[in-house]
């Protein structure tokens, strides 16, 4: 029997890299892969590219605010809801917000909200979502 050579051990990851992706030529996890962007929050798909918004207006001093990404229905929603609140509550407290800044941001959140709106229901992915995208008042 003939015995291996000293220190020459089995590869214990034979067949999959040491992080759990499938190693090159292997098959890859079951269920439907991709085909366009992913979700940059939770890796799901459809994603579509968007760029949500929100303005802070003080007295003398505004600030502009973006999450830009491919976006899933679920998380978009979510992060849209978030900043057009924000925007809502702290984007009235300056002369120019008031007038110029807050009106359009709120209305280019809008036009967000309807594309991310058209998307079908994200797959599950390895990441959970950030809610269902729906409204509770």
């Amino acid at each position: 029997m003939a015995t291996p050579p000293p220190y020459q051990q089995q590869n214990p990851y034979q067949g999959q890299n040491p992080y759990g992706y499938p190693a090159q030529g292997h098959a890859p996890a079951p269920g439907p892969m991709p085909t366009g962007p992913t979700c940059r929050v939770c890796g799901g798909f459809p994603a579509v590219e968007a760029t949500i918004r929100r303005h802070q207006g003080l007295l003398i001093y505004m600030s502009f605010m973006h999450q830009k990404g491919p976006f899933c229905r679920n998380c978009g929603l979510a992060i849209e809801r978030d900043m057009t609140s924000k925007t809502l509550m702290q984007g009235w407290w300056s002369p120019m917000s008031l007038v110029l800044f807050t009106p359009f941001t709120l209305i280019w959140n809008m036009t967000v909200k309807s594309k991310l709106q058209k998307l079908p229901p994200p797959t599950p992915a390895q990441m959970p979502h950030q809610g269902s995208g729906r409204q509770w008042l």
